[in-house]
C-alpha cells in the first residue's frame, strides 16, 4: 500500500513540473491617454422672420441675415469660413377651433402667414487663444445684429493622427508594464510577447478603436457690452491596448 501511494504523488510531482515547464501566459489591458490642442471651432446661427405674405417674409429673413453676415465678414477673423447650410420655409396655420380632428381637418387649415428660417455655419480655424477669441466675437456679433439663434460651438482637431499614434504608444507601455509587475509577483520571468494588437486575442474584429474626446467647451451667458466668456480646453484622445506575455 505504502509504494502504490509513493508511486502515484511521485506522478503528482512529474505533471506539476512538466505543467510549469510548459511555461504559461499573462493578458493585460494598457490604457493610455494624450491631451492636443484643437485647431478648429465651428457653430451655427439662425435668423428667422415672419409675414402674412411668402415673398415679404423671406425679404425679411434674407436683409436680417445680410445683416449678421456683413457684421461678421466686417470682423476680419483670419481662419473664419461662412456657409449657409439651411434655409427653411413654414407655414403658418390659424388653430381650429374647438381642437377640431377630423379627416378634412388638413384641407380645412388656414394659413395665415409664413416662416422663414435661414441658417450659417461658421468655421473658425486657429489656435485655442484664437479660437476662444474668435468664437467669442461671433456669437456677441451674430445676436448684436439679428441672429435669434446660437448653437454651438463645437471644438475639435482636423487631424487626429499623430495624437492617435501616441495614445496607442502610452497604451502598449502601461501594458508592458501590467505585465511586468503580474509576473514579477507570481515569481515568474517573462520570455516575450505573443500578442500585441488593439483588439481582444480572441475577438481580433470587435473591441474599442482610439478615440478622442473633448474637453468640452465652457460658454458663459451674457451680451454686449461684456464679450461672451469662451473656454477652449485641449482635447483628450484614448487608445486602450491588449498584450499577451508569454512565461
Amino acid at each position: 500500500m505504502r509504494t502504490r501511494i509513493l508511486v502515484i504523488a511521485g506522478l503528482l510531482a512529474l505533471t506539476t513540473v512538466g505543467a510549469w515547464a510548459q511555461g504559461g501566459k499573462i493578458r493585460v489591458l494598457g490604457q493610455g491617454e494624450v491631451f492636443t490642442a484643437p485647431d478648429i471651432a465651428e457653430a451655427s446661427f439662425s435668423v428667422r422672420a415672419e409675414d402674412k405674405q411668402l415673398p415679404a417674409a423671406r425679404e425679411k429673413a434674407a436683409a436680417q441675415m445680410t445683416r449678421v453676415l456683413d457684421a461678421l465678414k466686417a470682423l476680419k477673423l483670419p481662419g473664419l469660413t461662412l456657409s449657409t447650410t439651411s434655409i427653411s420655409v413654414t407655414p403658418l396655420v390659424k388653430p381650429q377651433e374647438g381642437g377640431y380632428v377630423g379627416p378634412d381637418a388638413e384641407a380645412r387649415r388656414e394659413v395665415v402667414g409664413y416662416q422663414v428660417t435661414s441658417t450659417v455655419n461658421a468655421r473658425l480655424e486657429g489656435e485655442p487663444a484664437a479660437l476662444s477669441q474668435g468664437m467669442s466675437k461671433i456669437m456677441d456679433t451674430a445676436v448684436a445684429n439679428g441672429a435669434t439663434t446660437f448653437f454651438g460651438p463645437n471644438i475639435y482637431r482636423r487631424n487626429l493622427d499623430e495624437p492617435n499614434r501616441q495614445a496607442l504608444a502610452v497604451a502598449t507601455k502601461d501594458a508592458v508594464a501590467k505585465a511586468q509587475a503580474l509576473a514579477a509577483a507570481a515569481g515568474v520571468t517573462i520570455k516575450g510577447y505573443s500578442y500585441v494588437g488593439m483588439y481582444p486575442e480572441d475577438q481580433p474584429n470587435q473591441g474599442p478603436m482610439p478615440m478622442f474626446e473633448a474637453r468640452t467647451m465652457a460658454m458663459g451667458g451674457g451680451g454686449a457690452p461684456t464679450p461672451t466668456p469662451v473656454e477652449v480646453r485641449d482635447i483628450q484622445v484614448t487608445a486602450q491596448v491588449w498584450v499577451t506575455a508569454v512565461y
